[in-house]
């Protein structure tokens, strides 16, 4: 038991760039992984287990990565199938790659069909839309836009019609 312990803390350590300090078995035994930036996808899983959801459908506007921050790669890993969707290519492509079961949008969500312009910043991680006429470009963090871009908005009733499956529910 505590050899164990001990080998797999050293494999996490070398897996975390030698950054986590060694767990035993017992510490191992009631941690829980986490994708999610803080923790999210512990609370959707917690939440999901009390109210005995059935429909095993998620959605993810603004989905991000499919495992880097994402608050559905756990429900994912215990079998549900998910509509993502977000209005960067690259990260649409990854989505497509890495989880092939689900339905991946490359599309902003907005209450009309029409488009957007988008604004790229330094890492992504800010990137976001405005209107073409909107003189504040910054982004949240006071960031000027690398690129500028324009995408396509839908509704989400639109994205849900057009999935490869029939969602009667999202769980």
């Amino acid at each position: 038991g505590s050899a164990l312990a001990r080998i797999t803390s050293r494999l996490l350590r070398f897996l975390r760039n030698h950054s986590l300090e060694a767990y035993s078995r017992e510490e191992f035994r009631f941690a829980h992984i986490s994708f999610s930036q803080f923790g999210e996808d512990l609370a959707v899983e917690r939440w999901v287990e009390r109210l005995e959801v059935s429909a095993k459908t998620y959605v993810d506007v603004g989905c991000f990565h499919p495992i880097h921050h994402s608050n559905t790669l756990l429900l994912s890993k215990n079998g549900w199938r998910g509509v993502n969707v977000d209005f960067d290519a690259e990260k649409i492509s990854v989505f497509e790659r890495l989880r092939p079961r689900d339905f991946n949008v490359m599309a902003a969500v907005s209450s009309c069909e029409g488009e957007k312009q988008v604004l790229r910043y330094e890492g992504g991680g800010t990137n976001r839309l405005s209107e073409p006429a909107d003189p504040d470009v910054r982004s949240a963090i006071g960031a000027l836009p690398i690129s500028k871009g324009v995408v396509r908005t839908k509704t989400l009733d639109s994205i849900l019609s057009s999935a490869p499956w029939p969602i009667a529910q999202i769980g």
